[in-house]
């Protein structure tokens, strides 16, 4: 049956509405994992930074910080109160450990913090010439679901701007110790990324 130029203009524009009105939908983003990473090169033998990563080092950077933290449940857990986000608490659970060569563990912060679910953070150390090493961290993160792509945006530069902070004030803590890590300005100024 052959329709009239009537009956295909109209077909069109019910086409068109369909599609303007899709334009005010919600556009999700498809679910992650969403890994980040950076690297830095820190003034420090690899051994020492390594101490600062492990948890249950009395070196530990985080807990030297300021920030409290305990023994977990079980083998390998460890609970985290960072200063200023009392209201929450992160449950880490070691995953893998190469002395002085890779430390991987996962965090899940309770309650929620913004969108992030948990986390899986890998640190990498390689040795370089004299007392130094190239740090690098990945860090992979589960989001919330049904995020839309403005949400999306707004978590990647949070976690990307959390990557470069924590090899930041890691690479200022080994250097320089950790009163000086504690007060690394980040805020508006500097688009909350700590200056190195």
């Amino acid at each position: 049956m052959r329709q009239s130029a009537d009956m295909r203009t109209q077909a069109a524009a019910g086409e068109g509405k369909r599609e303007m009105f899709g334009l005010f939908k919600r556009k999700l983003v498809p679910e992650g994992p969403f890994d980040f990473d950076d690297e830095i090169r820190i003034e420090r033998p690899a051994d020492h930074v390594y101490r600062l990563l492990d948890w249950s080092d009395p070196l530990n950077a985080l807990a030297a910080q300021g920030h409290r933290l305990r023994v977990g449940d079980g083998p390998g857990e460890w609970r985290l109160v960072m200063t200023g986000l009392e209201d929450h608490e992160y449950l880490i659970e070691i995953v893998e450990t190469e002395p002085v060569v890779r430390y991987v563990f996962d965090s899940a912060p309770i309650p929620i913090i913004g969108r992030l679910e948990r986390a899986r953070e890998t640190y990498s150390l390689e040795p370089m010439g004299g007392d130094a090493c190239l740090v690098r961290v990945k860090v992979t993160a589960h989001f919330l679901p049904r995020l839309t792509e403005r949400q999306l945006a707004h978590e990647q530069w949070m976690m990307g701007t959390a990557c470069h902070n924590a090899v930041a004030r890691l690479k200022i803590h080994a250097e320089q110790g950790a009163e000086a890590a504690r007060d690394a300005e980040m805020n508006e100024s500097n688009g909350y990324r700590i200056e190195v």
